[in-house]
């Protein structure tokens, strides 16, 4: 059996292509320069369909957009999967999980992410209660 950090690990692409930065860096520079999260390979806008889809399985970029997205949207997918995700962990392995979303409803720009946040933490990452 795949403990949940493993699962994690093998759906987190964090390991960037050589020369570039990892997705959360690069969320972090765009935060840097006051603009929207960008993609880094081609500049184009980040949207809540990439974190829907699963195009975006970057746990940290997911952490990092969820508190510091300026665009209320991409923030809600980028908190929600996250919740999904901890949901399907062992009861001992949701205590990273549970110091995240704590971080998310301390830090986030949106009072929508932050309350979701919240709910979360509270309802135990029950699924039906993020969707």
């Amino acid at each position: 059996m795949i403990s949940g950090e493993n699962q994690m690990k093998e759906q987190t692409q964090t390991a960037a292509p050589s020369g570039r930065p990892d997705l959360a860096d690069h969320f972090n520079e765009c935060c840097g320069q006051d603009r929207h999260l960008t993609m880094p390979d081609d500049g184009r806008y980040v949207i809540s369909d990439d974190f829907w889809t699963g195009r975006l399985k970057d746990a940290a970029a997911a952490s990092f957009a969820s508190i510091y997205a300026s665009d209320i949207l991409v923030a809600q997918a980028a908190v929600i999967p996250l919740g999904i995700f901890a949901n399907k962990l062992m009861s001992f392995e949701k205590r990273k999980y549970e110091e995240l979303f704590d971080l998310i409803e301390r830090q986030a720009l949106s009072s929508e992410v932050r309350h979701s946040a919240r709910t979360m933490l509270e309802s135990g990452f029950r699924e039906s209660r993020i969707r």
